[in-house]
Parts: structure tokens; sequence; C-alpha cells
């Protein structure tokens, strides 16, 4: 086990925080000491490793963590042999301090571990990064004092390092991610004090954090920014040559982009931007989700915890059938994110625009400010531009519908700060070091939420039964539902129960099924006969073995086509040699069964001639 593998579940971050007109009951800090109040009263957490124990359950948020992954945040690699007992005599402890009335209390645990959810609790590093989002929005909206008033409440959150006096290897790793969080906030405080006039106060404060952190090139940047246009265009080009010789003489490289190009347009302009004006351009190109867009959260905490990796150059790739939402989770994710990546986000769909990587690129480049006539001709030369513009900037890339890595390929950048979101409708193994989310269908929990949203939640909740009838008979596939929602909003005078015996759940899916034609045709003859034979699964799972038999194969040649099924969103990998089928796969695949596929299952005997 390695510290990568406890990085929290969630990077969550909320856009509009609304603070509770309750009080939750318990109440957490990681943003200084570790510290627990409940309904108001601190209670004494214990011993230190007893903190790192809680900090490792608030700060995934939700998320479980296993017995293991808690004996290797606390010990790494070489626990004490009495591992197992401390930990749980820990947890044991931390739910007598936090609920002493109750056993089981605020810390759960199942099958998968121990969690402690956040729905009845706050936690301020939650609450920092909403702030930093709201914050995020309101500069791109231009509401720089709103952004700098925000930053200025979130930082005020801290009351020293974070995770101060914590032992262990995830404490460390946590608190070098909160604590870079912590100050690429106050380098946009003081981003937004400039843009806002306030230069004295700006340079004042830059003159402790250059003292603190004389490498920190965007510290630099800000201060050469505040000067120039405090009309010291002097003393910015002398505060450019100090952070050259710092670098040079610490380091032995040059400055990065970032300060050659302020630089670079002091000399060119006695006269600095204007106060406010945009200095480069901020890409801000993800569509947003659906007005209608609900659910999917564990899913959007696990991806934007993906992307969410200080120093890396995280490739995350998100499959999904047609219909799916890949394009609402990409844009969901990316809001989430967004404050991670302060230098803009990214788009192409090369779904519905199939534009080749060179076209991409172009507009990207045009995009990041490269003149259309300084754009390269030949592909490989705009990729080496690509990666050159992006060095030293902190990018998101999302390309949706993303084919294969012949079109991938050359659209990944090559730096550490950047990170890349791509949807496709099928796994692909040769997409090296992808981190790999599947989206499957909605839950029935997310499918009624959807519905009630639709139509009203009080026709939802009149009759509960006939809604979930008429959502499990669309397989809640978001698709089928949202055909369901809009037929239904035509209807207000029908029951559910009447809806769910008059509209048929084959019209509501004609549209999915209609996308997945491409898919099925693209399959191989042996994969397409094995997706014929789900049509008469019986129930929601089909092996191997009963697929060999049907089709007369090889048992080995079956899980092979089911395997690359599976790659396809199909069906779902459930165990060696079995696996799962949506309902309303099933029902598609009935639908286009092959004729001669049709003769050899009716030879066998084994199948049905209708779908449940």
């Amino acid at each position: 086990m390695t510290v990568s593998d406890l990085r929290p579940a969630s990077s969550r971050t909320r856009l509009h925080v609304v603070r509770p007109a309750v009080q939750p009951e318990w109440r957490f800090a990681v943003l200084g000491r570790v510290r627990a109040w409940r309904s108001g009263r601190e209670v004494e957490i214990g011993s230190p490793q007893q903190r790192a124990t809680l900090a490792m359950l608030v700060l995934r948020e939700g998320a479980s963590a296993t017995l293991d992954e808690l004996i290797g945040g606390l010990w790494g690699e070489e626990p004490p042999s009495a591992a197992v007992g401390t930990v749980r005599t820990y947890l044991s402890r931390l739910r007598r301090v936090l609920s002493p009335e109750r056993q089981d209390g605020l810390i759960l645990s199942g099958r998968s571990g121990y969690r402690l959810p956040l729905d009845r609790a706050e936690l301020d590093f939650v609450r920092f990064r909403g702030m930093v989002a709201e914050a995020t929005a309101a500069s791109a909206e231009r509401r720089f004092a709103d952004a700098a008033r925000r930053l200025t409440d979130g930082l005020a959150l801290f009351d020293g390092t974070a995770l101060a006096g914590v032992p262990g290897p995830y404490a460390g790793a946590q608190r070098g991610r909160i604590e870079q969080l912590r100050g690429t906030a106050d380098e946009d405080r003081l981003a937004a004090d400039i843009e806002q006039g306030r230069y004295a106060t700006a340079l004042a404060d830059l003159l402790l954090r250059i003292a603190a952190e004389p490498m920190r090139e965007r510290l630099r940047e800000l201060q050469m920014l505040a000067l120039w246009r405090d009309g010291r265009q002097a003393e910015a080009l002398v505060a450019f040559q100090h952070a050259r010789a710092v670098l040079a003489t610490e380091l032995g490289v040059d400055p990065g982009p970032g300060l050659r190009r302020l630089h670079a347009e002091i000399l060119a302009n006695d006269t600095p931007v204007e106060s406010g004006g945009p200095r480069s351009r901020v890409p801000a190109q993800v569509p947003a989700p659906p007005s209608d867009f609900i659910g999917r959260t564990a899913l959007v905490n696990r991806i934007a915890a993906s992307l969410d990796r200080p120093g890396t150059m995280p490739v995350v790739g998100v499959a999904g059938l047609p219909g799916s939402g890949r394009t609402a989770v990409a844009g969901m994710v990316a809001q989430r994110v967004s404050h991670l990546f302060p230098d803009g986000a990214l788009y192409a769909d090369l779904g519905s625009d199939p534009a080749g990587p060179g076209e991409v690129l172009a507009g990207w480049l045009r995009a990041l400010g490269v003149p259309g006539s300084a754009v390269p001709a030949a592909l490989s030369e705009r990729a080496a531009c690509w990666r050159t513009v992006l060095a030293g900037r902190r990018v998101l890339v999302v390309v949706d519908g993303a084919a294969g890595d012949t079109v991938l390929g050359p659209l990944l950048p090559a730096t550490p700060g950047c990170a890349v979101l791509f949807t496709t409708g099928r796994i692909s193994t040769v997409t090296a070091g992808a981190d790999w989310h599947r989206l499957g269908a909605f839950t029935p929990a997310e499918a009624l939420d959807y519905l009630g949203r639709r139509i009203g939640r009080d026709r939802v909740a009149a009759q509960p039964a006939a809604a979930t009838r008429l959502v499990v008979s669309r397989g809640c596939q978001p698709l089928a539902l949202r055909a369901l929602a809009t037929r239904l909003a035509a209807r207000p005078a029908w029951t559910l129960a009447e809806a769910a015996d008059r509209l048929h759940a084959d019209d509501d899916a004609a549209e999915l099924y209609r996308r997945l034609d491409p898919v099925r045709e693209s399959l191989g003859c042996v994969a397409a006969d094995v997706l014929a034979t789900t049509a008469g699964a019986a129930g929601d799972t089909v092996t191997a073995s009963q697929v060999a038999y049907l089709l007369g194969l090889v048992e080995r040649d079956a899980e092979a086509a089911l395997d690359e099924l599976a790659e396809r969103l199909l069906v779902e990998a459930l165990q060696p040699g079995r696996y799962g089928v949506d309902r309303l796969i099933r029902r598609y695949a009935s639908l286009r069964r092959a004729p001669d596929v049709v003769r050899r299952l009716v030879a066998t005997g084994g199948v049905a001639d209708a779908v449940a």
C-alpha cells in the first residue's frame, strides 16, 4: 500500500455555499490541530494516533476506509504486530467520545470498512474548498472584491499548519496537499487585490511571502504585475532580474513561461494593462451540466479526487453507454475542480464533431493566445507547440467522445499540474496510465429523484410503486428517463399507474437503441452473437459457460467475447466468468437479434423467446 492509495475520495467544492439554519450536530477541524465538537462543545479526541485515525475518516468525506488502509495511513509499510487490535481500539475510543450514548454512533462499519458520513457533520476543509470555489466563480465574473472576501474568509479558517502534530504517512501527504491549496488560495487573494488596484497592500504581503518561498514563481509574477500597474515599471523589471538570479543560483533554471511573458509585456508596453483587465486569456470551454443534473455524487467525487493529484499529470477516463450522461458528468467534475486549474479549461467534443487532433490543437492554441498565423501546419509541430505553451500552466483538458489513443495521444499535455479528463464508450487497456471510472445507469433512488424533479415530487410521492415500475422498466437509463419525463409532463392528468400501463418502455428507449446500433455494428461476429444471447438471459446475469453451451463455443472464446462486450459497456464483468446484463440491453438485444442467431438459439431449446 502507498500513501496515494489513501487519497481522499472526494475533491468536492460548492459553487454556492449556504450555511444551514441549524448547525450540524458534529463539527470537525483539520485546518490546524485536529479537533471535534458535538452540539457546540469540544470533545477530547485523545492521543495523536487517535487524531490521525479521525483525520483519515473525516478527510475521506463519507467514503469507507478499510482496516488495512487505516493501518497503512498510521504506520506505512511497517506496522507494529498489534496494529489491527490497536486501530480497533482507536475506533472504539473515538466512538465513545463522539457519541457515548450510542454503540454505533457517527462512525459506521460495514463490509467495505469504516466510514464517517458528513451529512450530519461539518468539516472546515470542505467549507474552505467551497469558499475557494465561490471566489473562483466571482473572479470569472470579474467580481474581484467578492473573490477577495471569500478567499480571506476561507484562509481565516486555518489555525496553524493543517493536521498539526498528527503522525503517519497519510497525514503527511494530506498536510502537504492542504497547505498547497492554502498557498494557492492566498496567491489568488493577492491577485484579486491587484485587480482592485490595491497595489500597496498586495506588495506588502508579497514581500513576506517571497521571503518565505523565494522560488515560487507565481509570487514573483504577482509582484511584477503589482509594480507595473502601480506605474513602477523599472522596479518591476528589477524584480524580474532578481527572480531570474535566484532561480539560476538555487535551481539552475531560467524563469518559467509566466514570468517570461509578463517580462516581455512590460518591455513592449510602457502603459500597463488596465486594472481589472485580463493580462492573458483564461479559457473556460467546458459546457455546464444540464439544469436537471442529479445524482452521481459518489462518482463525481471519485473522479474529482483522481484529478486532484498535485505535482502529477493525471489522465482520467469516464466510460459509459451513449446517453448515460458522460458529458454532463464531465461538466460537473470540471466545475468541481476548477479551482485546481487557474489557467483555464479546454474542451473538445469528438463525438458529435469528429474533428481530428490537428484541428483540436489549432483551436486550443488560439484559445490560449497563440495567433492563428503562428499555429504550425504539421500535427507533430502543433503537438510540440501545444506542450510548450502549456509549460508552467495548470490547465484542465476535457475530451468528450474520445475514440482511442490515436486521437487522444497528441492532445495530452506534458506538464505536471495539468490534467486530462476524457469520456468514451469503450474501456481501453492501451490508454497508458489512465484512471478509469465506469458510468452506469442511475440507481432506482436517483431515477425517482430525477423523475420527481422533472414532473413534480408530489406526483411521484403519491404513487411510489407505479413510479418505481416506470423507472425500472426503463432500466434507470438517463436517456430513456428523459424521454419518459417529457411524455409524463405532457400528460399531467394521468396517474402514474395509468402511465405505467399505457406508455411502452421501448418508445422511451428508442433514442438509446438508435445510439447503440453503431456500437453493436462495430462488434466482432462472435461478440455480436453473444450479445444476442443476452436477450434470453434469465435474470440480470449471464455466465461464459451458459453462452458457450448455447452458441457451441469453447468457454474460453465465449469469455473473450463477453470481455469485449464489457469493454464496450454492454455487459458488466462481475467476477471471472459471470457478467451483469442491464434490463434495457437485454431488450435491445432481443429487438436486434439476427435471424441466423435466432435459429441457432431455438435449435438449442435453451433460450426463451421473450424478454422478461
